[in-house]
C-alpha cells in the first residue's frame, strides 16, 4: 500500500496557496491540524508527504537520514551531533543570503560534530545559480557540476533499499 502524496485543506470556495513543509516527525496530524487551521482562515494548504508514510514520535526514531545536501542554505541552531549523516553543501561565492562567514560556520560546525562533510563554493555565481527560472542567477555551468556531484554522493550514500514512488497527484 502506498501512502497518499500529502495532504490538502481548503475551505469551499478556494483561496491562496500555502505550502506546509513538515519537520522530520512526518506528516503527523499536528501538521494535518495547522492545515485545516489555515484553511479555516481562508487559505488552501498543501502539505506534501516528504516521508512515505512514516512519522517519527521521538528523535532517536529520525536517525535513519542517510544523506543531506544542502543547495545555499546555512540554517542556523541546528545540532549537528544528533544526526551523523554526511553532508554535501553548494554554496555561491557571492551570496547576500548566505555570506561566505555563515558557509565557513556552518562547516565548522558540522566538522566538530564529526560528520562527513563536502562543502563546495562555487566561482562567480549568487544565490539560486541552480535554478533555471531564475534566469538573472543561473549559471548552467555551475549548476551541472553541483547536480553531477549531487547525483554521485546521493549514489554513495543511498544504494541500500528502494523507496517506491508516490502516487501521481
Amino acid at each position: 500500500m502506498q501512502a497518499d502524496p500529502g495532504y490538502v485543506a481548503a475551505p469551499g470556495g478556494g483561496g491562496p496557496g500555502v505550502l506546509v513543509l513538515h519537520a522530520w516527525w512526518g506528516l503527523s496530524d499536528g501538521i494535518r491540524r495547522f492545515c485545516d487551521r489555515l484553511a479555516g482562515e481562508g487559505f488552501v494548504a498543501l502539505a506534501p508527504d516528504l516521508c512515505g508514510g512514516r512519522t517519527a514520535g521521538t528523535i532517536a526514531e529520525d536517525a535513519n537520514v542517510d544523506a543531506v545536501v544542502l543547495y545555499y542554505g546555512t540554517a542556523s541552531g541546528i545540532d549537528h551531533a544528533r544526526q551523523p549523516s554526511p553532508v554535501l553543501g553548494h554554496f555561491a561565492e557571492n551570496d547576500d543570503l548566505e555570506p561566505a562567514d555563515e558557509v565557513g560556520s556552518l562547516e565548522d560546525d558540522v566538522r566538530r560534530a564529526r560528520r562527513p562533510a563536502r562543502f563546495h563554493v562555487y566561482p562567480g555565481v549568487g544565490h539560486w545559480f541552480a535554478e533555471a527560472d531564475r534566469p538573472h542567477a543561473y549559471d548552467e555551468a555551475a549548476a551541472s557540476l553541483a547536480l553531477r556531484r549531487t547525483v554521485g554522493f546521493l549514489r554513495s550514500q543511498l544504494q541500500r533499499e528502494a523507496v517506491a514512488p508516490p502516487p501521481q497527484w
